[in-house]
């Protein structure tokens, strides 16, 4: 009984086509002449008696359903079982299905109206939707195909060849998708594994892809399809083209991401592009970001106008695209600050080579000008060849080489060095800079030589704390699932005591809403509080019977997971806290993050 059931084929039944609003009238646009006899109305008949509403016809306790069904905005639906008042008052049950398009601003429906008679329920569903499809790709654009999964044949409808030019039925499919140039490279693998999993995973299936369309150009497609068992395993659906909405999507999105002046992408955008491609990849490729700066652009300004100063930007900009890669990411900053991201250097020279290139071109842009003949950028640079970085540390390096150039007099670039860019001695020792670089070498010191972790933690928080003089320095470790954080290291400073066992377990969630202490903490990681009573409450009381009334803190992550964070705390009165301290927290976060993460393994053990 289930064979005979699977192999009903519509042709054995009356089926019509129409198409309709999605109004309250559900007001039909077109109908083919079977609607018409079927329901024993002349077309004039039905307009003028019905109004041209579909609605009116359908039985009254099927109206509710009806009226859900009109209310759907997908780009299918499943079909809908109604009866139907012919004219004379009869009922006849029918199935319909939907394929929903939006027009000019309108919702229709472009449907198929099967009617059942006896066989109502002797249907699968699949293949009603199946040969539903095959009917209503007469009055669509929709493609549609059935692939065999076993003898590797595609069948596709006429539409695929009015579109494309191209044979309906393909032979040995896989292996033709490896060999021509009709589907975008990047999207023959995301079929291919879709359709190999298709038999262990006989959900529905929707993909985007790019197939090149009669004039050579490719065009967005969005590919759907659902497995039957139909005397073998098929892969039925339709290619619907989506390629009007992805451009308009596109041109949005650049839109919210370019930099209205010089049309490079703007710095929310570049952080974020670069970010998730040093995620994704977790330190298979080599990199190299470029801060570059204008030298002395705020005098052009104030010489010369913002209109030159304007011009001046455009021009440079015009460079950085000339000299870099497509795949190369590059980005408007700031006001005269611009960055540059290169994927994929084969080595130190190369780069090299491109900035001394970007200098020489900048510095000659004016050269025979009356007006302005002397432009020049000062260029801070950061190498990571096959090694796991976050974004701020990688743009923090390029910054501290970006500020050894500028010291060495500008124009020009400096590759970032460790020894070099962090100078404990340096006179400048007090700066953000000059700290941040003695914490961080007197930290990689320390662990090197200490193997203890405990005992190296401990003196970290020690040189924090006598460095910036805060009440207390303490790591806490987050649970899992996000729900607790348990103290683990604390240094105080004189007269301050340390925390009580029983306050060394704290809640990260609120409990009365879904508010976790984690949220506090910006996209930079940090979480900064000057005065601790304005916290959401309960975090508001932990705070006040830790006797923090200002806190600092910086998240410690490892592999990507948060594993805890950590803070400067005032308990003696409010504090603003400086660019300084935060650098170095976030500095010192940073490296602790694999020691932490091993020395919590070494307590669970």
């Amino acid at each position: 009984m289930g064979n005979e059931k699977s192999k009903i084929n519509l042709d054995n039944f009356p089926v019509c086509l129409i198409r309709f609003l999605g109004d309250k009238n559900a007001t039909v646009i077109s109908a083919d002449k079977l609607f018409y006899s079927y329901i024993k109305y002349t077309e004039k008949e039905f307009s003028k008696e019905k109004k041209d509403s579909f609605k009116s016809i359908i039985s009254k306790g099927d109206l509710k359903s009806f009226e859900k069904f009109l209310a759907f905005d997908k780009a299918e639906t499943n079909y809908f079982d109604f009866g139907i008042v012919k004219k004379d008052g009869s009922i006849s049950n029918v199935k319909l299905n939907a394929i929903i398009v939006k027009e000019n601003g309108k919702k229709i429906f472009n449907c198929v109206i099967v009617y059942m008679g006896s066989s109502f329920n002797n249907i699968h569903e699949e293949i009603f939707q199946w040969e539903c499809y095959r009917h209503v790709s007469y009055i669509t654009d929709d493609i549609l195909f059935r692939y065999n999964i076993e003898t590797d044949i595609i069948e596709l409808s006429r539409k695929y060849f009015e579109v494309f030019g191209r044979e309906p039925v393909i032979e040995n499919f896989k292996n033709s998708l490896r060999k021509n140039d009709s589907l975008h490279i990047d999207d023959v693998k995301k079929i291919l594994i879709s359709f190999g999993e298709a038999k262990e995973d006989l959900r529905k299936k929707e993909l985007e892809v790019r197939i090149r369309n009669r004039d050579g150009n490719y065009e967005w497609f969005s590919l759907i399809y659902k497995v039957i068992d139909e005397g073998g395993l098929y892969c039925i659906g339709r290619l619907c083209n989506i390629n009007k909405q992805k451009t308009e999507k596109k041109q949005l999105i650049e839109k919210s991401q370019i930099d209205g002046l010089t049309k490079l992408y703007n710095r929310p955008a570049t952080e974020k592009m670069i970010g998730e491609i040093l995620d994704e990849n977790y330190g298979s490729e080599n990199y190299a970001l470029m801060i570059i700066d204008v030298d002395n652009f705020k005098t052009v300004n104030d010489t010369y106008g913002h209109l030159l100063g304007d011009a001046v930007l455009i021009d440079v900009s015009k460079i950085f695209k000339n000299i870099f890669r497509e795949t190369d990411i590059i980005g408007r900053i700031g006001g005269d600050e611009f960055l540059v991201f290169m994927r994929k250097i084969n080595n130190e020279n190369d780069v090299r080579e491109k900035a001394e290139k970007m200098c020489e071109k900048i510095r000659s842009l004016y050269a025979n000008e009356v007006t302005l003949n002397k432009v020049s950028i000062s260029v801070g640079i950061a190498l990571v060849f096959q090694e796991r970085i976050l974004y701020k540390e990688l743009f923090k390096n390029a910054d501290l080489a970006l500020y050894e150039t500028k010291k060495k007099g500008k124009d020009g670039f400096t590759i970032f060095d460790e020894d070099s860019c962090y100078n404990e001695n340096s006179e400048d020792e007090n700066s953000s800079r000059g700290i941040v670089g003695y914490i961080k070498r007197n930290i990689n010191e320390l662990f090197g030589k200490e193997a203890d972790i405990r005992k190296a933690v401990t003196e970290v928080l020690k040189i924090l704390g006598n460095k910036f003089n805060p009440s207390t320095v303490y790591i806490y470790g987050v649970g899992e699932g996000n729900q607790f954080a348990y103290e683990y290291f604390q240094w105080c400073n004189d007269g301050i005591e340390k925390i009580n066992d029983g306050m060394r377990e704290i809640p990260l969630n609120a409990g009365v809403s879904e508010l976790n202490y984690l949220s506090y903490f910006n996209r930079e990681d940090i979480f900064y509080c000057s005065d601790t009573e304005k916290l959401d409450y309960p975090f508001n009381e932990y705070m006040r019977f830790l006797g923090a009334k200002s806190i600092l803190e910086c998240l410690i992550i490892n592999g990507g997971k948060v594993i805890g964070y950590i803070g400067f705390a005032e308990h003696n009165s409010q504090r603003l806290w400086i660019q300084t301290e935060v650098d170095a927290l976030s500095d010192t976060a940073s490296i602790l993050g694999e020691y932490f993460a091993e020395y919590i393994n070494q307590m669970s053990v």
